[in-house]
């Protein structure tokens, strides 16, 4: 399975926030075929935050954070 969603937020028209998240499951496979098993691991697990300005149409700027949980 593999879920995610996003909001963005934008108090005044130049500000903007966003928050983004996406969770999907994650197997593993152990062995060679015909022997292989297949184990569930944690799920992965993938965020990210934003903030942006513009001013004025002529100039941008923005800053991210991204994270990844469960994942090697």
């Amino acid at each position: 399975y593999k879920v995610g969603g996003n909001l963005v937020y934008k108090p005044i028209e130049a500000l903007t926030f966003k928050v983004y998240f996406v969770e999907q499951d994650s197997k593993k496979m152990i062995g060679e075929a015909p022997n292989t098993t297949i184990v569930d691991n944690p799920s992965v697990k993938n965020l990210a935050l934003f903030a942006g300005y513009d001013f004025n149409n002529k100039f941008r700027i923005g800053a991210e954070y991204n994270a990844m949980y469960d994942a090697k």
